[in-house]
């Protein structure tokens, strides 16, 4: 046994009450309330499994790591170790479907047991272009540092520093700054905002003095004495103002009196302000470009929920288990009917699921959806026992584990991960969702936990009117974009793509996560629009879904949260996800 999954049996153990209260939840999984389906099993049948062992690399033999493969038209799936290497069950004639990233997809009928070797070749077309659009991006960042150009940026909230917050001793601007945890920097060298691992040349802050870019320099020989106040941001509405020139975060300085650091020639301003941003579209909501499949209009056109059972039964005797929106999809409808056979029919998933952890996570997102969070919780406990090296698994428990009421263990986990004291993973990746997410747990539910020992930012309650929006997806090798328009219409385009953010799904690859958070500060003054497109194909029988949280006045009292899910399958071209109100 892994020291992973060492240290998650004792964490477990703590947890014992919990896994008391959930037994019920249990039973509710493996049928219990329902008598069992005549529907197709993958796992039912015996004869004729062969075990299959095989190897992943490339067309010149090295290794492929975190490559996906599974079994055509099911569930059952595994994925390469570190050395390329997989094990899989599987009957004579059935065909594997072969995926990893930057390599094109491969498909090998299996014939016999024996040990299998697969050569995938590379996307040259996809890799030429990365390494062109690259070359573009550092050139225009030298010859033209202060030019009008596209965003590209992080969301992150925004921390503030008042003149009285600045050491006495400080005889700048930058030594004030180099102390903060949202910063890195080093003497003589620029700030930049601290960065996930796999991020080896962090862009650095853009400095705005007086609503003037200047260059960081100007923060060596700023007397703190002169200055109001700091203003750190990286939040969407920091990014779709000064575009990808905001790119590594916003500093904001404002002076007691005005200075002029301009020196462009003839006297004009340098402006920061993203130009080719406009947003024009008037696109079709995700309700109204989604149809329903053919079984999904025939349960809708039962007349009684006996009438919708029996077609349901039926559907799944045709369709086995070769659709995993079909299940979710047909939960959904039957909580008109009767909620308990709505949880039945996530059950019989959860048995027909043969582990895969894009399935699971599935079933996951449908319950908090629903708001079954205990029964997510359930779910979240599995993945993270059978995905011990993702990070990922421990920040869905921390945030169930909330929404169920257990803090401790909350508490316990999100301790854990900002301290990095879990054997063998690195939690930096998510660092600011954990740092975010904790200082939000802490100012709803401190009374409940202990806090004393944790830094003081930690304790320092959201004051500010807050959109936060949280997206997580069951596929780290779809690629989708989303679009944020503001109330001026102006636009935000994140990119999870090969193309456009290489660096983070190689990131999310080797720590085993599938989320980001955008942040709207001072959101009361319109309405913002939130636009997805998919951008590659998907897998039809096990699509990727995309959940979505949006939370209101966040971390306030009065915080409202809303959670939906998209399958990307459906997605054929770009639609309106969801608008938020201020």
């Amino acid at each position: 046994m892994n020291l992973n999954k060492i240290a998650m049996v004792y964490f477990l153990r703590e947890s014992y009450a919990l896994k008391s209260k959930l037994f019920l939840v249990l039973c509710l999984f493996v049928g219990l309330f329902y008598g069992v389906s005549t529907a197709y099993s993958q796992s039912s049948i015996k004869e004729n499994i062969l075990k299959v062992n095989g190897k992943i690399s490339t067309e010149a033999g090295a290794p492929l790591m975190n490559a996906d493969i599974h079994i055509k038209n099911t569930f059952i799936a595994t994925q390469s170790d570190e050395d390329g290497e997989f094990e899989i069950d599987l009957m004579a004639g059935d065909v594997l479907v072969v995926s990893a990233f930057l390599m094109k997809t491969s498909e090998i009928t299996v014939r016999s047991g024996d040990y299998i070797s697969i050569n995938l070749a590379a996307n040259a077309e996809l890799l030429d272009d990365i390494l062109l659009s690259q070359k573009k991006k550092q050139e225009e960042r030298v010859s033209t540092p202060f030019q009008n150009v596209k965003s590209d940026s992080r969301g992150f909230p925004k921390q503030s520093l008042l003149n009285k917050d600045f050491w006495p001793g400080d005889i700048s601007v930058y030594e004030s700054l180099v102390r903060n945890p949202l910063l890195s920097g080093r003497p003589g060298g620029g700030l930049s905002f601290q960065r996930s691992r796999g991020q080896i040349n962090p862009s650095p802050a853009l400095v705005i003095l007086d609503d003037v870019p200047v260059d960081q320099s100007v923060l060596q020989q700023l007397d703190p004495d002169q200055v109001q106040s700091v203003s750190m941001v990286r939040s969407l509405a920091g990014s779709i103002k000064y575009g990808s020139l905001g790119a590594g975060g916003v500093i904001y300085v404002k002076t007691k009196n005005t200075f002029n650091f301009d020196d462009n020639e003839g006297g004009k301003s340098r402006s920061a302000l993203a130009t080719d941003n406009e947003y024009s579209e008037n696109l079709l909501s995700i309700e109204e470009s989604f149809e329903d499949s053919s079984y999904i209009a025939q349960l809708k056109s039962a007349q009684s929920f006996e009438q919708a059972k029996d077609i349901y039964d039926q559907h799944t005797v045709s369709l086995g288990v070769s659709s995993l929106l079909y299940y979710l999809e047909a939960s959904d409808f039957f909580t008109q009917w009767d909620p308990l056979y709505s949880h039945h029919i996530l059950s019989q998933l959860f048995r027909l699921s043969n582990n895969n952890p894009k399935v699971l996570l599935g079933i996951a997102y449908q319950c908090e959806q629903l708001g079954r969070h205990r029964q997510a919780a359930y779910v979240y406990q599995e993945l993270m026992l059978m995905r011990p090296d993702h990070v990922q698994s421990y920040l869905d428990l921390a945030q169930v584990y909330t929404q169920i009421g257990n803090y401790k263990l909350a508490s316990s986990l999100y301790r854990q991960m900002l301290y990095n004291t879990i054997p063998n993973l690195d939690f930096r990746p998510i660092e600011f969702q954990i740092i975010t997410e904790y200082r939000r747990f802490l100012s709803k539910f401190r009374s409940k936990v202990k806090f004393q020992g944790l830094p003081n930012e930690l304790l320092i309650p959201n004051s500010r009117k807050t959109v936060r929006i949280v997206f997580e997806w069951t596929n780290p090798l779809t690629e989708f974009e989303l679009q944020f328009v503001s109330p001026d219409k102006k636009f935000y385009n994140w990119r999870h793509s090969a193309f456009d953010n290489k660096g983070f799904i190689e990131s999310e690859l080797a720590s085993g996560f599938s989320t980001k958070d955008f942040v709207i500060e001072n959101a009361a003054r319109g309405d913002w629009i939130i636009n997805i497109n998919r951008l590659s194909e998907d897998n039809e029988n096990i699509p990727t879904f995309v959940k979505y949280t949006i939370y209101k006045n966040y971390g306030l009292q009065n915080e409202t949260t809303e959670t939906k899910i998209v399958p990307l399958n459906k997605v054929d071209m770009k639609v309106t996800l969801d608008a938020i109100s201020g």
